[in-house]
């Protein structure tokens, strides 16, 4: 359970944007007077599947390419709206989930969506367990069921009594629950028609998924360059380099990875005793001079000095988890789902 409710109204959104900030990048409408904010968050995990119930107010949702290759969290998310709506733009197509329907989300693709107040059910699903028995799994973003009717209504029914009951099922039970919401899940969301007005091009999807992947497998080897990369995946350079075009190329998102995980590492409390040179070296850099060149263009400020912002940043990190919203281990949830 988290909740802002004890918080005074002055600290309530900060709480919830740290938090929620695991997956999301979040601000409210400028209309909104921060005071009159406040979220509560219940979490079930049943059998590596997490269910959330969400009780928040309006705001804005976004997940950039920049937040998909830092985190690494690909799972699929879906929210029955109990209360308000969601609208969400999908390359040239704004769509709108209202009130009473299931709306999917790929966490592997940008996010650009809107709520108003809203109370959904969330279920959120590792891509390796309901991808296989997708139709077309690089093309989910935004699609809406029906719950009143057909599959979406036994989805509906099924997320419901899961969510109320999860929580106290055995092992085995859990596993039957959770092979019995896949195929729900599949049944309901492969019933509704892609629209094709504005394709995207499934097979560049996934084979961008798949160099990512390898990309993150290999992070630490300095000998990974295109050409490595291109004869791991049995493609051209040709091939791979019109992949990532849109990102720059594919080595600027492997030096971008490399630069966001030393980040990561140099500002985390727990790897205080390493050395600077200890994580350039685990992030596939051959020496610290050509790691800290990197660094310093990339991030504006050397490693050292990011180093010690972020201690000054944990300290005030400390003093949010500190603050008494509950349970905030949905957060860890979120990022080990497998």
């Amino acid at each position: 359970m988290f909740s802002t409710a004890r918080l005074a109204p002055g600290d309530r959104f900060s709480a919830w944007r740290d938090s929620i900030n695991v997956v999301f990048e979040s601000r409210l409408p400028d209309t909104l007077d921060p005071g009159h904010f406040n979220a509560r968050v219940e979490s079930v995990l049943l059998d590596g599947i997490m269910f959330t119930r969400c009780t928040t107010g309006a705001q804005k949702f976004d997940r950039p390419v920049s937040r998909i290759l830092a985190d690494g969290i690909d799972h699929y998310m879906f929210q029955l709206f109990e209360a308000g709506q969601v609208d969400i733009q999908v390359g040239r197509r704004a769509l709108r989930g209202p009130r009473g329907a299931i709306v999917s989300f790929d966490l592997g693709d940008v996010l650009d969506s809107v709520n108003d107040d809203f109370d959904v059910l969330t279920v959120m699903v590792p891509r390796t367990r309901l991808a296989p028995r997708l139709i077309h799994p690089e093309a989910v973003q935004g699609l809406v069921v029906d719950s009143t009717q057909g599959a979406g209504r036994l989805l509906a029914d099924f997320l419901k009594t899961l969510y109320a009951v999860g929580g106290g099922m055995e092992q085995a039970e859990a596993v039957a629950a959770g092979r019995a919401l896949i195929e729900l899940l599949a049944a309901a969301f492969n019933a509704v028609p892609v629209d094709l007005s504005d394709p995207p091009d499934w097979a560049d999807q996934a084979l961008q998924m798949q160099a990512r992947k390898l990309i993150v497998d290999h992070l630490g080897d300095p000998d990974l360059d295109a050409h490595t990369l291109a004869g791991l995946m049995g493609l051209s350079r040709t091939r791979l380099y019109s992949l990532f075009a849109e990102a720059g190329g594919v080595m600027q998102v492997v030096r971008e990875l490399r630069l966001k995980r030393s980040l990561t590492d140099l500002i985390a409390a727990s790897n205080a005793h390493l050395q600077i040179s200890q994580i350039a070296y685990r992030w596939g850099y051959r020496g610290l001079a050509q790691f800290n060149r990197a660094f310093k263009a990339r991030f504006g400020v050397t490693p050292g000095e990011a180093r010690e912002q972020g201690l000054r940043h944990t300290r005030q990190r400390n003093m949010l988890m500190s603050l008494p919203v509950g349970d905030r281990r949905y957060e860890t949830w979120i990022e080990t789902l497998a």
